[in-house]
Formats: structure tokens, sequence, C-alpha cells
């Protein structure tokens, strides 16, 4: 609360301000004050969280503690993030705890054989459904995230119809954002992370597979080497009539060898890692972009075929809806047809020789 007193009443500002006082209310000297103020009730400190990835490994390390350190950093990574999406602060939190979900299923997938194959079966399966939850209220808050350049893109009298469009996707986010808490504040969520705590708990003994012995630093640069291989041989088939799934199933394969330099990123010189990740970038933004446009129009088609004809509302939203869905259509082609330029300049000979330098 903020009292200033106002010219002709300061005598009643000297009575709201003795109540205040003998209630107990604490006096800020400046708003600068209020943040740490606030932060005492929420157990959290000024920058006790970062949503980058950082866990340092060595070389020598076993697989088995490695992979220790890296699911302990995610699950920290989920649990800061759970309050936020609760109290639906910002949709950063979601984004954030998805992203940590999407690296632990990743980091089990990429190192299987480190942890024993009965809990990497069980937590892949686990992690899947936390990821299948959480999906709808992320798919719409990028639609929602987007609303203004969304609108932008159409002709303005396309532009009523499109906000009722909006309005129609802010009442299910309300409503997807209910059934995510509960399912969050439910005992089969809350289950799987208390038991996937203590099995990364340092007092016990993690269940090792056959590799979980081998030392880190040999481990990592097989696995970089065998995503790298695989994305190179995929991408080159890759030309103008190939079908979309294609280009899909490319960026699964980029975004897990994104996911293997990042776990993996302080065992190597740290100049060179970031420029190959950099390029790598470069050729997940063109995939990412292609998949955002693929999933939109689908997700703008099957919206449009639901819509009752009849009113003057609905035939504006259907042409709304319409045009929108062109020009994501003219993106999604552009997008396809850069494709060959942004994989081929990943693939030039200054980021080959650097591939075989760090990892070959």
């Amino acid at each position: 609360m903020h009292l200033e007193e106002v010219r002709g009443y300061n005598k009643w500002f000297r009575r709201v301000s003795r109540v205040l006082d003998n209630s107990g209310a604490i006096k800020l000297k400046s708003l600068a004050d209020l943040f740490p103020f606030v932060l005492e009730g929420t157990n959290r400190e000024p920058l006790d969280y970062n949503s980058r990835y950082a866990v340092p490994l060595r070389p020598e390390m076993t697989s088995l503690e490695a992979v220790q350190q890296i699911h302990s950093f995610l699950l920290t990574s989920i649990y800061r993030n759970e309050e936020g999406i609760i109290s639906d602060f910002d949709s950063e939190f979601l984004h954030d705890l998805r992203v940590a979900v999407r690296r632990t299923r990743s980091a089990l997938s990429l190192l299987k054989g480190v942890l024993a194959t009965d809990e990497t079966d069980r937590f892949k399966e686990d992690f899947r459904f936390i990821g299948q939850i959480t999906g709808p209220v992320r798919d719409l808050d990028v639609y929602l995230l987007n609303k203004n350049s969304h609108m932008d893109s159409v002709p303005e009298r396309l532009q009523q119809g499109l906000s009722y469009f909006f309005e129609n996707l802010t009442k299910r986010r309300k409503e997807e954002q209910r059934k995510l808490v509960r399912t969050l504040r439910s005992n089969r969520y809350q289950q799987i992370l208390t038991d996937w705590s203590q099995l990364l708990d340092k007092e016990n003994t993690l269940p090792a597979g056959e590799k979980g012995d081998l030392p880190i630093g040999v481990l990592a640069g097989k696995i970089i080497h065998k995503r790298f291989r695989r994305i190179i041989k995929d991408g080159s088939k890759i030309h103008t009539g190939t079908p979309d799934h294609e280009l899909h199933r490319l960026r699964i394969q980029c975004k897990k060898l994104r996911y293997s330099l990042e776990f993996f990123a302080t065992l190597y010189e740290q100049r060179q890692m970031k420029q190959f990740i950099q390029q790598l970038k470069l050729l997940q933004n063109n995939l990412g972009d292609f998949n955002d446009l693929s999933v939109q129009q689908e997700m703008l088609a099957d919206y449009l075929s639901k819509i009752k004809p009849g009113s003057r509302k609905s035939q504006e939203l259907a042409a709304s809806i319409g045009g929108l869905m062109t020009v994501l259509a003219t993106q999604h082609d552009w997008v396809r047809a850069h494709f060959e330029k942004t994989f081929t300049h990943f693939c030039c000979p200054k980021n080959m020789k650097l591939y075989r330098e760090f990892f070959d």
C-alpha cells in the first residue's frame, strides 16, 4: 500500500497513518525495499534460479555419477517452477518446467544403459505423462503470446473475427490451467517426483546398467558422434519433394544432439563448444519454425471445422481463421524453402572440421 498526503486532507492522512502503524504494518523507505520484503515469505532469494543448464562434469567420473548430477539438477528445476505454474504468474514457469522434463526424458534415452533398464523404462513413461499433461496450456500460451503479430498479419476487416478466436482461446486456457493445477497436485504426479527424488538421493546407490561404470568422457563422445552423424545422414536425404514428417523427424534428432551438447559441454573446450551449439541453433530455429507453423495450421483447421455456421459472428470468425491460415501457409512454405540453405550452412567445412576435432 502506498500512502500519499493530499492537500486539504492532512488530518485524515495522519489518522490513517496512525491506524496502519498500530496495526503492525511495516513502513518501507522506498520501493526498492519492497522486493526483499515480499521474498521473505516465499523461501526464495534473488537470483536463486536460472533456467540455463549448467552441470559441471569431469571426464574421469563414471557415467552413473554424471547421470545422477544431470538428473538432480533437472529435478530441482522442475520443483522450482511448480509454484509459478500453480499461481499462474508467468507463462515462462511452465515453459521452463517443460524444458526440464524434455531434458530428463532425453537424458534417459541418450544415456540408455547407464541406469538399470527397469528404472529407465519406468521413468521415461512417467516423464512422458508429465509432458502430456503440461502440453495443452503451453500450446495455448504460444498462440496467446503471438496474438498481436497474428492480428497484424491479417487485413483490418478480419481482425474483429480474429478477436473472437483469441477470446475463445483465453477461456480454453483457463479451463486447461485448472486441469493442470489439479494434476500437479494429484497423488500420481507427486508420487512420480518423490520416487525419482529418492532414486537420485546421494545416500542411496543408484541401480546401474551395463554402461554405469564407463567414464563419462568416453561415453559422451560416442553419444555426440552418433547423433551428429544421424543428422548429416538424414538431412542430406531431404529435398523439395520430401514429406513434411521427415523434417519433423530431423528436428527431433537435432534436439537430441542439442541436449547431448548441453549435458556434456563442460567436458570440452568452451569457446569451440559455444560455436558448435550456435550453428546447431540456426538449424533448429528453421526446423522449429517449420514445426510450429505446421502445428498451428492443423489446430486452426480443426477449429474451423467446428465452427457452427449461421450467425454473423460465425461468418466473421470463419473468414478470419481462413485468412490467418493463408498467412501461416505462406510462412510455412518460406521456411521450408530455406531449409536447404540452412542445412548446407550447418554442414559447411568449418563445422565439419570443428566436429572432427571434438568428437570423431
